[in-house]
């Protein structure tokens, strides 16, 4: 970030807009003093903005068709997102995946992370959700953007193999 700032206040804008004003504050101080006062207003703001987002992860495997280490996109009816960990209790919010935006490298996948929404904090200090599109707090509401001819066969559902092939293959050892 000093870095930034320096070479910044070298070759500054013809047009002086607010950030060169915040630069020019930042002159003269030195690294550590700048890297403080920026770590102090990243603190600061994530405390009032939380991003919601999603990290899909898969192995890649060809058992199971994935050519990148990302759900594909017709694996799933519908997405469930627990936000808890950014939002200050237990709230599902749901989403119908066949609307997200496919991977660049496999249009078979979905991408790893989308943009849920985002968490601010409201003027009484309480936490005020908002989602993009995509995304509804009832679970019927996506529901109703589902066609029947995209859903998932349940017979191809939680395919998952690893029980059958420890049903009686596993030695648990003598019971104590």
């Amino acid at each position: 970030m000093y870095e930034e700032v320096q070479g910044y206040l070298e070759n500054p804008p013809k047009r002086k807009m607010k950030k060169y004003e915040y630069m020019k504050k930042l002159e003269g101080m030195e690294r550590d003093e700048v890297n403080e006062l920026i770590e102090k207003r990243l603190k600061y703001i994530m405390k009032e903005i939380k991003v919601l987002d999603t990290h899909f992860v898969a192995g890649v495997s060809k058992a199971s068709e994935r050519t990148q280490a990302t759900p594909r996109a017709d694996e799933f009816n519908v997405v469930a997102v627990d936000i808890v960990l950014r939002y200050p209790e237990h709230r599902f919010l749901f989403a119908n995946p066949k609307v997200f935006e496919r991977s660049g490298s496999d249009s078979n996948h979905l991408q790893q992370n989308y943009v849920i929404g985002f968490v601010f904090r409201g003027e009484n200090r309480e936490d005020v959700l908002h989602t993009t599109e995509d995304w509804y707090d009832d679970l019927q509401d996506v529901h109703e953007t589902l066609n029947p001819k995209d859903c998932v066969l349940e017979s191809d559902m939680q395919v998952d193999i690893r029980k059958m092939i420890t049903d009686g293959d596993v030695d648990m050892g003598e019971e104590v």
